[in-house]
Order: C-alpha cells, then structure tokens, then sequence
C-alpha cells in the first residue's frame, strides 16, 4: 500500500509490518512509480480553475498554460515574473493572491483598473499602485478561497495544465522541463 506521511510517499505491507520510504523504480522500463504518486498527490483539476478570476497573459500562439498564484508584495513572486518574461507560446493565468495584508487594496485595485495586465506589471514589477480608487466587483476574496480550498500556502504557486502544483521560484528552463516532462509542449 501507498500512502503519504510528512509529505513523503511511503509504502506499507500488507500486514502493516514493513514500511519503505524512497522511490520505487518498475525495474523493466526504469519507471518512477513514486514520483507519479507524486505528480498525483500534488495535483489538482486544471478545469476546475476559475480562469474568468485570473488577469491572461498571452504570448506568442499562446499554446501551453501555466496558472500563478502571486501576491504583489512577495518577493519570491517578482523573481518568478522575470522566468515567465522568458517563456514563449505560453498563456498564464495570473491569480492575484494577496496573502499579506497591505497586498489586498492594490490587488482590488488592479482588478478594477481598465488595462489588468499593464496595472499588474507595474505593481509587481515596478510597486507602482494602480491610482483607480473606485471600487468594482473583484475576484480577490475568491481567490483566497481557491487557494486555501487547493492548497496554496504560499506565493508563488505555479499550476500547470495537467494540474501538477509547484511552489516558489520555478525557473524558465524548469518550466520548459516540466512542459515537456509531461508532454504539455
């Protein structure tokens, strides 16, 4: 049997007398069955994802998609937005998260700005606040709740298409990997 202890995978006999901690390898094709546990404990259901809630980024053809978790304060989060200026064909999702609480007016801000992208990147990238104070309906507090409800317990959290869910600064070329990885190219 399979099962997940300390966030590790872990395998226990049948009788509950042995335990094995580590990756289990199908010797005949060299399969990694533990990191597709893996891949599986840590994923979460792509069309489930309340895209409408997200500012899109399209670049190139758009073809690949990345979801991001990002709170304009983190500065985890800045360094994860210079390794997706390198991706190219790619559509991400930007959640806006504000996990810190001076993070929540400038998100609701942005929101209600006409150019979400533009506003956005001056946020993160510049911490120049949108200057629109009239409030509109936001997704921010949705937000929240998706992330608690999936499992993000911290910014950045990027989820790929096939729903796989990582945490922190992923670089471009971990990414690329990841997309190939799992045939997501």
């Amino acid at each position: 049997y399979s099962a997940t202890l300390d966030n590790q995978i872990i395998y226990l006999s049948e009788n509950a007398e042995h335990i094995l901690i580590g990756s289990m390898i199908r010797l005949k094709d060299q399969h990694n069955l533990t990191k597709d546990l893996v891949v599986k404990n840590k994923s979460i259901d792509w069309k489930s994802l309340p895209l409408q809630d997200a500012i899109k980024t399209v670049k190139g053809n758009g073809k690949r998609q990345i979801a991001v978790f990002s709170d304009p304060n983190c500065p985890y989060c800045k360094q994860l937005e210079n390794q997706l200026d390198q991706l190219k064909n790619v559509t991400i999702y930007t959640f806006i998260y504000p996990i810190r609480s001076q993070s929540v007016q400038p998100s609701k801000q942005v929101w209600c700005e006409a150019n979400r992208t533009y506003a956005w990147n001056n946020l993160i990238r510049k911490g120049i606040v949108p200057q629109t104070l009239t409030a509109c309906a936001n997704p921010i507090d949705r937000n929240l709740k998706l992330g608690q409800t999936i499992g993000v317990q911290g910014t950045p959290t990027l989820i790929f298409s096939n729903g796989f869910k990582a945490a922190g600064v992923v670089s471009a070329e971990q990414i690329e990997s990841l997309w190939k990885e799992f045939k997501l190219d």
